[in-house]
């Protein structure tokens, strides 16, 4: 299985052309990032799309499925709310993805994949991109997660990431996504961990 192929990125029309917001990951048909990453823009001139097939796929209210966003990084006090959560997911058809949410939180130490498109290659340089966004391919070291923000978690990242145009990109291994980027740069990323997001994602869809 090649997870890239489930890996798209989030892009808004603006006035100079195509702007890439962040990522996201299909499980099955349904589309899942982080929803601060298909915030509105006063800047932007359309809805949050996708590229598909070399059809534009807009994300938008009549495919949204739900959308939970509780956290302000401006305000810690929200991440120690049990129900903190940054995510988003919409159902879309013409995509049957074997990529599943993972039921349990990673282990600290454990080392997960991270890949996502973004503005510019990687420092190394890397030719593959889509529509003018390059793949990244980078992995996280979980750290200890800390008492006070149950639902996200923090990984130490190489190559270390960019600051801005990751959000939403998933944390997995194999068929099995653990977190969903929510914000950070550099080597720490911090995570929405999909345990979390199981019981939501079953809510809407069952």
């Amino acid at each position: 299985m090649n997870q890239d192929n489930f890996i798209f990125p989030v892009y808004f029309d603006t006035a100079e052309g195509p702007d890439m917001h962040g990522n996201g990951f299909f499980i099955e048909n349904y589309f899942v990032s982080a929803a601060h990453v298909v915030e509105e823009d006063p800047s932007v001139c359309s809805a949050p799309y996708i590229i598909i097939f070399g059809n534009k796929v807009f994300l938008n209210n009549e495919n949204l499925l739900f959308r939970e966003y509780t956290v302000n990084d401006s305000d810690s006090d929200t991440y120690e709310k049990n129900d903190a959560a940054d995510i988003v997911v919409y159902k879309v058809n013409g995509i049957n993805s074997p990529l599943r949410l993972a039921e349990k939180l990673p282990m600290s130490g454990q080392q997960l994949s991270c890949n996502f498109y973004h503005k510019k290659p990687l420092p190394e340089g890397n030719a593959t991109n889509n529509h003018q966004s390059f793949l990244w391919r980078t992995t996280g070291v979980v750290q200890e997660f800390v008492p006070k923000v149950p639902n996200f978690f923090i990984a130490k990242m190489e190559p270390r990431h960019p600051f801005k145009g990751s959000s939403g990109s998933p944390l997995f291994k194999g068929d099995k996504v653990y977190g969903i980027l929510h914000s950070g740069g550099d080597d720490i990323c911090g995570f929405f961990a999909t345990a979390y997001a199981v019981e939501l994602l079953y809510h809407y869809t069952k």
